[in-house]
């Protein structure tokens, strides 16, 4: 292995150790923190990907449950020990009219099992009375590793609820909420 210093923004000298040869293709450098690079091959790819787009309006009014959103996808792994990256856009419109401050609140799940949950917040800043309402847009990047059976389909779908009185409006004037599964072989 040769040996080359590289110049650093802050004016001094770092040792990095190269590899001999020029790797093969699809190679790429990796450093192991302490200066030696090493030839690496990228072990993971992207085996299939699964869409799904919601662009039907739906309404969930004044409700603390959990209730679905309609948003759903599901995936059938082609690979043992694959994780799945769930890709989310989620348009939630709240709409209240009794108190200043409220949340909703956005559920990931697989089958029945619960992933993750998030919120929103919505405040009114002025003193006038009447509605108000706010929209929110989820943007979920998710890595999921599921335990399954080749073969068996594995099912998402996102949940939505309300705090106090608030009226929830899914999917508003058609700006559609997206669900895309991706495969990464392990």
């Amino acid at each position: 292995m040769s040996q080359t210093k590289v110049e650093l923004i802050a004016g001094r000298e770092s040792p990095l150790t190269f590899p001999s040869g020029n790797g093969t293709s699809g190679q790429y450098l990796q450093g192991d923190g302490a200066g030696a690079l090493s030839w690496q091959t990228i072990t993971s790819e992207i085996l299939q990907v699964v869409h799904s787009r919601n662009a039907t309006q739906g309404s969930v009014i004044n409700t603390t449950a959990w209730q679905d959103s309609g948003l759903s996808a599901t995936i059938t792994p082609v690979a043992a020990g694959s994780s799945i990256l769930i890709l989310l856009s989620q348009y939630v419109y709240s709409l209240n009219s009794t108190i200043n401050a409220t949340q909703n609140y956005l559920k990931l799940r697989r089958g029945t099992t619960d992933l993750d949950e998030w919120s929103k917040g919505i405040y009114k800043t002025d003193s006038s009375s009447g509605a108000h309402g706010h929209w929110s847009n989820y943007s979920v990047y998710y890595l999921d590793t599921p335990t399954y059976t080749l073969g068996n389909a594995i099912a998402y779908n996102t949940q939505v609820r309300a705090e106090n009185s608030t009226n929830l409006t899914l999917t508003w004037n058609s700006s559609p909420s997206t669900m895309t599964l991706v495969e990464i072989a392990a």
